[in-house]
């Protein structure tokens, strides 16, 4: 893998490309990798977590040139890099559910706007005496979705239970998902449209990764 040469700093070029592409401009790339690579003496993890949310979103990308339109794949890269980078900053207590973190992050590291943008855009397909009588779900609830998808990959090999929107699509997408939506629930089907694009939601995890990134520094 070739690596550049930046001032004091060794950085991987394949990193650069990745938040340059992201950010739009490479200038502030290279101001959020030195930042989290300047205090390596002091605290190594903002480098960890800078380098693990690129390394785990491209392997999540580089899926969609072997399975495109199936998503379980890419949504499983998403949630190991938010269990990486969470693990990274504190380790985790392993006697807790795994589901906690993807909570927390979807709760408080994803941006509000783009919290709202997503329970505009992935409701329930029937209105049902669940959660004020209306089509909207609660972030937790979100949460669970993207946690089971992960599992389905996981734990049944099954990669192909979720869609996005097409891009330029004006077609709702339906998906149906076997979990709990709330912790005295049993299992069983639900149905989900979903309104959101993958480049919007991948968009959204890399806001939220980046956003715990600079909460992590801030504290530093």
């Amino acid at each position: 893998m070739e690596i550049i040469q930046e001032c004091e700093f060794d950085i991987n070029d394949d990193y650069l490309e990745f938040y340059s592409c992201f950010l739009g401009d490479e200038e502030q790339a290279l101001f959020l990798i030195k930042s989290c690579y300047k205090i390596t003496e002091v605290d190594v993890r903002p480098r960890r977590i800078v380098n693990n949310i690129a390394r785990l979103i491209t392997l999540a990308d580089d899926q969609m040139k072997i399975r495109g339109g199936r998503y379980g794949i890419q949504i499983f890269f998403w949630m190991v890099c938010v269990e990486a980078i969470y693990n990274i900053s504190k380790p985790l207590n392993p006697k807790k559910d795994k589901i906690t973190t993807i909570r927390k992050f979807f709760n408080e590291s994803i941006l509000r706007e783009d919290q709202l943008f997503i329970l505009d855009y992935i409701t329930r397909s029937i209105v049902e005496y669940r959660w004020n009588y209306t089509k909207h779900l609660h972030m937790n609830i979100i949460a669970n979705i993207f946690y089971f998808v992960r599992n389905d990959f996981v734990h049944e090999g099954s990669y192909s239970n979720f869609h996005f929107k097409s891009e330029g699509s004006s077609t709702t997408i339906m998906n149906s998902i076997v979990l709990k939506e709330f912790k005295d629930d049993v299992f069983e089907e639900r149905i989900y449209d979903v309104n959101v694009t993958y480049s919007q939601m991948r968009d959204i995890i890399i806001r939220g990764c980046i956003n715990f990134l600079n909460k992590h520094l801030e504290v530093i």
